[in-house]
C-alpha cells in the first residue's frame, strides 16, 4: 500500500468482503429461519436445503476469517492475538484488515502525500492504535473463526474429521459475536479517508425476498396436491457453528424423533 490507488483499493475490497460475509450470514440465517416454520418442504428436498446451508454457512466464516486473520506479529497492539500462534512470525501475502492498518500507520505520508487537504498524520496514527486496540477485544473470536476454518473447513485435522460434533464444542460461535465482528471492520474502513462505504447486505432485501416467493410457491403447489408428507426422523444439518436459529431446529429435531410412531 504505497499510493492512494492502492490504499483506495485496498479499503474498498476489504469492505466488499465484509459485504459479502454479512450477504452470505444473513441468507444462510433466513433460510434456516423458513426451514424452522416449513419442515414439510425442508424434508421434500433434503439434501438440497442442507447443501445450501452448509455452503451459505461455511462461506460466511471464510470471507470474514480472511478478514481478520491474524499472522504473529501482524498487529502490534494485539498480545492475544500474537501469543496464542505459538509459532515464529512468519510473511503473509494475505489481504487483512490487519495489513491495512499496519500499511496506514507506516506508509500514510505517502499514501496522502498528493492530496491538496492532507489528513491529520498524528490523528491517523492514534486511530490506528485505537482501532488495533479494537481488535484485540475481539482476539478470542478472531482465534475461534481461525480454528473452524484451519482445523475443519480448509484442512481436516483428525481429531475434528472423525468427530465433527467436537468443533461445536471447542469453537463456537453465537450470531452476536459474528455480527460485531462485521460491524467492527465497517466502523474501522469507513473512519479513515476516501469517501463513504455503504454496506448493501443489511439493507439489500432482494435474495430475502426470492427465498420467501420460492416457499410460497412450493407451499402453495403443496395445497393444490394436497400430498402426504411421511413421518420419518428430521435431519438438520449437522457441524455448523452453535447459531440460535439452529438451535430451534434442533429442538424440533429432538420432539419429533421422541414422538411416538402411529
Amino acid at each position: 500500500m504505497n499510493n492512494k490507488a492502492e490504499y483506495l483499493q485496498f479499503r474498498t475490497s476489504l469492505f466488499q468482503e465484509l459485504d459479502a460475509a454479512r450477504a452470505s450470514f444473513d441468507l444462510y440465517r433466513h433460510l434456516v429461519k423458513q426451514l424452522d416454520e416449513s419442515t414439510d418442504i425442508y424434508l421434500e428436498a433434503l439434501p438440497f436445503f442442507e447443501l445450501t446451508v452448509h455452503s451459505l454457512s461455511r462461506t460466511a466464516l471464510a470471507i470474514l476469517t480472511n478478514v481478520f486473520e491474524m499472522r504473529p506479529g501482524e498487529n502490534k497492539g494485539s498480545n492475544k492475538l500474537n501469543n496464542n500462534q505459538g509459532c515464529e512470525p512468519k510473511k503473509s501475502k494475505a489481504k487483512t484488515i490487519h495489513k491495512f492498518l499496519s500499511g496506514l500507520d507506516s506508509n500514510h505520508k505517502n499514501i496522502f502525500q498528493e492530496d491538496k487537504l492532507k489528513p491529520d498524520y498524528e490523528c491517523i496514527k492514534k486511530l490506528v492504535k485505537e482501532h488495533q486496540k479494537l481488535i484485540e477485544e475481539h482476539a478470542d473470536t478472531i482465534q475461534t473463526l481461525m480454528h473452524r476454518r484451519d482445523k475443519y473447513f480448509a484442512h481436516h485435522d483428525s481429531k475434528y474429521f472423525n468427530n465433527p460434533n467436537l468443533l461445536d464444542e471447542k469453537a463456537t460461535i453465537f450470531n452476536s459475536q459474528f455480527l460485531a465482528l462485521i460491524d467492527l471492520g465497517n466502523r474501522i474502513l469507513n473512519a479513515y479517508p476516501g469517501g463513504p462505504l455503504t454496506m448493501y447486505a443489511p439493507i439489500k432485501k432482494g435474495y430475502k425476498e426470492a427465498l420467501d416467493k420460492l416457499f410460497f410457491k412450493v407451499k402453495e403447489y403443496n395445497k393444490e396436491l394436497a400430498p402426504t408428507v411421511p413421518v420419518e426422523k428430521i435431519t438438520i444439518p449437522k457441524y455448523e457453528w452453535d447459531f440460535e436459529l439452529l438451535e430451534r431446529l434442533k429442538v424440533k429435531q429432538s420432539d419429533v424423533n421422541s414422538s411416538p410412531k402411529e
